[in-house]
């Protein structure tokens, strides 16, 4: 016979088990959530319609008002927001003690328990954790905003009718804002705001026309505030063009460009004033990688490639595995990344002639680093050029392999296969390989501030941060 106790065990693992298991997208979920020293706590999520397992999502933690379920808070929230901003949404399942000053031992405990346990099963980017207490959940927010600086990138608090800030007060910089609905409820919140100054940044935004239910018009101002902490939009056009430099300041062996018959993305390179060496294939072989970050490969035919390839495969594979970023374009796709990682994609020849298709983000990459700035967001959706004969992907590892660009047209003309830019690690911390459809020289007008250059930036600044992250 099995003791109770035993029994009792086997019962909590099997519904932590099954909490865990991968959501289902677009719709509320709960999780259960294991505590240090505490009972497993519980929390309920919302995943964007548009999920993807190869996605990195940013997080946002509501602490609802007090006598508000946690899942009657998620399943109030507007859902189309989250799913149009592509923000994973959980509410950690709070008693009315967790409210108060003498319960807070237990919130510091249960909020970053609740952020591991979300990042083990949703695909979250840790970078872009945010915090909003709304209404009784406002002053705890600021305080764990205070207390944990390193979880959080921003915490905003909604309260039209204040609250007590639980702990012991401490110099912080973490950003915080302090939303308020103006009127009557305004000294509340003044108080409020008075409370978490000197501890954390806080910025004053008065929206009378907002207030606790409206949570559509909430939600969508506070999202776009917290995103604008990681996908800051540039003032100007002039401003972009500045930071373009920064991106491979130093040695010009930074940037190595693999010439080719067809596209020429080291003249992109040049327009952007950034340092590179260009050369082809027979040169490449012999030459030494140890100060380069980046490796840009031209579309070629692969006559040249064909005549080195024993020799640069390998040294291909080693340089992104020991963290080098590799940008290859249209036919470079099958000479040589189709090779070197075929472990992670193929290539397609549909046959496609010369067209014009419609860009756009994936779903999942809305917020992706390397898109930073490629969509203004004042600025009509580009066409991307797509040459005859261009090699589509093959994605053989979907959980890997991230998808970054996107086109309808190129979807509906080609038995749903709509990726036109796709990259992923190789090696839990190698470099990256990213991937575009057809010639990227073809993707702007030649000027320095055309949008869709600055992915070339983005990967040549992310190649130069991970270096400096390996050190």
């Amino acid at each position: 016979m099995v003791p109770g106790r035993v029994l009792v065990v086997i019962a909590v693992l099997l519904e932590i088990a099954a909490a865990q298991s991968k959501p289902k997208p677009g719709s509320p979920h709960t999780i259960a959530v294991p505590v240090a020293q505490g009972p497993i706590g519980r929390a309920h999520g919302y995943t964007p319609g548009h999920y993807l397992s190869a996605g990195r999502y940013p997080l946002l933690i509501v602490l609802g008002d007090r006598g508000v379920a946690a899942a009657t808070t998620i399943k109030q929230l507007p859902h189309a927001v989250l799913d149009r901003k592509q923000v994973v949404v959980v509410a950690p399942e709070l008693g009315t003690i967790d409210y108060e000053p003498t319960g807070y031992a237990r919130l510091q405990a249960l909020v970053p328990a609740v952020i591991d346990a979300v990042g083990r099963i949703w695909s979250i980017d840790d970078r872009r954790v945010f915090l909003l207490g709304i209404g009784r959940g406002a002053a705890p927010a600021l305080a764990l905003a205070r207390d944990f600086g390193d979880r959080f990138v921003a915490v905003a608090a909604f309260d039209p009718s204040g609250g007590v800030l639980p702990g012991v007060p401490r110099p912080g910089t973490e950003p915080a804002l302090v939303v308020t609905p103006g009127g009557k409820a305004g000294g509340v919140a003044d108080a409020l705001a008075k409370a978490a100054a000197g501890q954390l940044q806080v910025t004053r935004i008065q929206r009378p026309e907002v207030a606790v239910g409206q949570g559509e018009g909430l939600l969508q101002s506070l999202l776009e505030w917290y995103l604008e902490f990681t996908l800051p939009q540039p003032e100007n056009d002039q401003d972009k063009v500045k930071g373009r430099t920064v991106a491979a300041q130093g040695s010009k062996n930074r940037v190595i460009c693999i010439t080719g018959e067809f596209d020429t993305v080291e003249d992109v390179l040049t327009t952007l004033a950034i340092p590179h060496v260009a050369m082809d294939w027979l040169r490449f072989k012999d030459f030494d990688l140890s100060e380069s970050d980046v490796l840009l490969i031209n579309c070629s035919t692969g006559e040249a490639y064909g005549k080195v390839r024993a020799a640069v495969n390998k040294k291909l594979r080693e340089f992104v595995q020991k963290g080098g970023y590799l940008f290859a374009t249209d036919w470079s796709l099958r000479w040589p990344v189709s090779e070197v990682f075929s472990d992670y994609v193929g290539d397609v020849d549909p046959g496609t002639p010369d067209m014009k298709v419609d860009v756009r983000p994936a779903a999942a990459a809305a917020n992706h680093e390397l898109l930073q700035n490629v969509f203004p967001l004042d600025a009509p959706l580009p066409r991307w050029q797509i040459d005859a004969a261009s090699f589509l992907f093959a994605v053989k590892q979907p959980a890997r392999v991230e998808v970054l660009l996107e086109s309808d047209e190129l979807g509906a003309a080609y038995k749903g296969n709509n990726i036109l830019g796709a990259c992923f690690r190789v090696g839990a911390y190698g470099g990256l390989v990213l991937d575009v459809v057809s010639h990227f020289s073809h993707q702007g007008d030649g000027t320095p501030t055309t949008p869709m250059y600055q992915l070339i930036v983005n990967f040549i600044a992310a190649a130069k941060k991970h270096r400096q992250s390996r050190r």
